[in-house]
């Protein structure tokens, strides 16, 4: 069925007003009611073209908020409904596997009522969008125009095309938070890859445009192309056409300029040229540059030639056996705790790592990572814990954890273990920049301790030589600060911290990069433990 014109009372909006340097954030309102959505790194990875444009020439909602509008109002409250549901995800679902399953279903149900047959009626008769020039209307292969059908999109394939892009402006917002959630556990990689996986439920994943676009992709391919960082990196020759595919979905089509009204370009030219540049670099995403390996006296034609992996020798940056060490290690931290600190109570230990099992379905971040190799580093390499499975890297922030506390770091040991929270009700107004500066006097201990710095790049001509310690410090209270805490603490650490053991919540100390250089200090002079 096709919808007759209605009135918008749900809309989508890039949040404008947030404070210079913060996230991107794109508002839903419907009615009286708004939901916040994350999508900074969605934002960024999109870089040309972004959903902030601050000329406000290209509104990337324009169409949807338009398709939305022509909605009967209780098909729009239906969507705003869509949408509350997965949100409600997002803020009680920690397990990536579980919030996956959950997703599958919400987006399935969001597409219902985006079926592309009313968005393409919508696109020919109602919408304000333009066909660009140089749209063929049939396919016709010569010597002067040399081409495949399946490279070529005619006028109506393009028209579906836009039809796609349109249908996917839906997931900007949910692509925002689910990528910003799940980052760690996906990797800078296969990001976009997860993502396009939450449409596989949907009528849009199954449609004959999104298998028109697929052909494309994977006759747009160069044959000779060799894959073989891709194949080493994890993806099989096989999946190669579908991570670009994903790649092209979530980076370009989604967000792409479908108006028209720019001469001389369309959606299908900028999608040709990404993926020229992607499979020409493709390397740089995975594990950098692959030479073949040639073997003198194998046969390329032979029957028992090398598998693609058994062909290269993988160089391990920290070997097995040392791993299964540090996680042997890791297994008994009462051990690990008296090794570093003979000293220490082993009730606080045990009372450590038992509060921050809390943390076994949420997610860990950089900085509490860094604060525990920087504390446990006497007796854990440091960039072995990155190699460790989660529930030994929980193990090991507990001790870290208790050493701070038993060290008067009292901040910092609360800071380790705490669950990063979103107060959307609140907007916090203290940047990192206008917390308290390392102290003159630690900056000279350090420069003492790590005296050799860095020159930084550029051609500037004054060259001011960076610290790493200070950076370091810097990096560590800026990720702090980026976040609201809510601690894991034992009850009666909580009460000897704030007074008050139902108080949970950790406000970032103003003097957080003092506290981090007396640390950097004491760890480096060895009276950490004195």
């Amino acid at each position: 069925m096709y919808y007759q014109q209605g009135k918008r009372i749900v809309k989508l909006t890039i949040n404008r007003y947030v404070i210079l340097g913060t996230q991107t954030e794109v508002i839903m309102e419907h009615l009286d009611e708004q939901i916040t959505w994350n999508v900074a790194l969605f934002d960024k990875m999109n870089t040309s073209d972004r959903l902030s444009d601050s000329d406000g020439k290209f509104d990337i909602f324009e169409q949807i908020n338009a398709y939305w509008a022509f909605l009967p109002a209780n098909i729009q409250t239906s969507i705003f409904e869509c949408y509350k549901k997965i949100k409600d995800i997002f803020n009680n679902v920690w397990d990536m596997n579980e919030l996956t399953k959950q997703l599958y279903v919400a987006i399935a149900e969001i597409y219902e009522y985006h079926e592309l047959a009313n968005l393409r009626h919508w696109v020919d008769f109602h919408s304000n969008i333009i066909l660009p020039d140089r749209i063929p209307d049939s396919f016709e292969s010569s010597r002067e125009t040399p081409g495949t059908r399946e490279r070529t999109y005619l006028k109506d394939d393009y028209r579906w095309l836009v039809t796609v892009s349109l249908a996917l402006r839906v997931m900007i917002p949910v692509w925002g938070e689910y990528i910003s959630l799940t980052k760690k556990e996906t990797g800078t990689v296969f990001k976009e890859y997860y993502a396009f996986k939450l449409l596989a439920y949907t009528n849009l994943a199954k449609s004959e445009p999104m298998e028109r676009l697929r052909i494309y992709v994977e006759h747009s391919l160069p044959a000779d192309k060799s894959k073989s960082a891709a194949i080493l990196g994890g993806i099989s020759s096989e999946d190669f056409p579908i991570w670009i595919l994903a790649l092209v979905v979530v980076r370009k089509l989604t967000v792409g300029d479908i108006r028209g009204v720019i001469p001389n370009t369309s959606l299908i030219a900028n999608i040709f040229k990404f993926i020229g540049g992607k499979v020409k670099g493709h390397d740089s995403s995975f594990i950098g540059i692959v030479k073949d390996k040639i073997i003198e006296g194998q046969s390329q034609d032979s029957e028992n030639n090398l598998s693609k992996l058994e062909g290269y020798k993988i160089k391990q940056e920290i070997p097995a056996g040392d791993i299964a060490i540090i996680g042997y290690y890791l297994q008994d931290t009462d051990a690990l705790a008296l090794k570093i600190c003979p000293t220490i109570d082993l009730d606080l230990v045990r009372a450590s790592v038992a509060s921050v099992m809390e943390l076994e379905t949420q997610q860990i971040w950089a900085p509490q990572t860094t604060l525990t190799q920087w504390v446990l580093k006497t007796a854990i390499p440091p960039r072995g814990l990155l190699y460790v499975n989660k529930f030994l890297s929980l193990k090991a922030m507990g001790v870290a954890q208790a050493l701070l506390w038993h060290n008067k770091h009292y901040d910092l040991a609360a800071l380790v273990s705490a669950i990063e929270f979103n107060n959307e009700n609140e907007m916090s107004l203290d940047g990192s920049d206008s917390r308290a500066r390392i102290t003159k006097d630690q900056i000279e201990q350090l420069e003492i301790w790590y005296p050799y710095s860095r020159k930084p790049t550029g051609k500037q001509r004054v060259v001011k030589r960076v610290n790493p310690a200070v950076e370091s410090i810097d990096s560590v209270a800026t990720q702090f600060s980026e976040h609201e805490w809510r601690l894991t603490l034992p009850s009666r650490l909580i009460q000897q911290l704030t007074g008050n053991e139902n108080n949970r919540r950790f406000i970032i100390p103003y003097d957080i990069k003092i506290k981090l250089a007396s640390l950097v200090i004491a760890l480096a002079s060895k009276t950490f433990l004195n």
